[in-house]
């Protein structure tokens, strides 16, 4: 028995709606909206429309926007390649996106596992959504593109992507499991974080409130 619910059902017999619940209708609009990969939206729903049937729906709707379809080629890169989120600016903004998504708990045993569809689109759309609007875009473009955001947390999941805690910053990063050896904190590389100065001014201040702690109980 198949432990997921709350599946994108096909209706019988209407053409001009596509689900039963009306909501998961007003969910593909905005999946349209983030990502062409008919495939990717199949699988995020659990539909049982058949993938040609749910890319002609695209079409006609997006042609009623005004939209031409434009469909990337080729597969996406693979989360357990060694060329994903190839840069520290990719892995910072991965890092946002991972923080958004598994909260304060992170991605470990704990972390809250969502098994009805409808809620984890929901969850995704929601995320992504706070991120485009949080991080600027890089030449019209965000680095991290929904697709890879799925394969991220995905990859997190199926443990072909790491979890790794920074000694400096704390900040937790995705590394990918075939790295060897450290990985460079994408938050110290691409941010002018300034810890160890700071923790070096710190301890400076504290000696210094100490020693006059001394002083006084020696005046007194």
């Amino acid at each position: 028995m198949d432990k997921f619910t709350g599946r994108a059902l096909v209706t019988s017999g209407n053409r001009k709606v596509l689900f039963e619940d009306p909501a998961w209708d007003d969910r593909f609009d905005v999946l349209m909206e983030l990502t062409t990969r008919t495939k990717l939206i199949y699988q995020l729903t659990g539909t049982n429309v058949h993938e040609p049937r749910l890319k002609e729906e695209m079409n006609r709707r997006l042609a009623a926007r005004g939209v031409t379809v434009s469909r990337p080629r080729g597969t996406i890169k693979a989360a357990s390649s060694e060329r994903f989120l190839e840069t520290a600016a990719e892995r910072y903004e991965a890092a946002y996106l991972m923080a958004l998504h598994f909260g304060a708990r992170g991605a470990g045993e704990h972390a809250e596992v969502e098994t009805n569809y409808a809620r984890a689109v929901d969850k995704r759309i929601e995320v992504y959504s706070k991120y485009r609007s949080d991080v600027a875009p890089c030449g019209g473009e965000h680095r991290i593109t929904f697709e890879t955001y799925c394969l991220l947390i995905n990859g997190i999941k199926a443990g072909d992507i790491e979890v790794r805690h920074c000694g400096t910053c704390k900040t937790k990063h995705p590394v990918s499991r075939l790295h060897i050896g450290p990985a460079a904190c994408p938050a110290c590389v691409t941010q002018d974080l300034r810890v160890s100065e700071a923790e070096s001014e710190i301890g400076a201040r504290i000696a210094a409130f100490r020693a006059s702690r001394v002083n006084m109980r020696r005046v007194g």
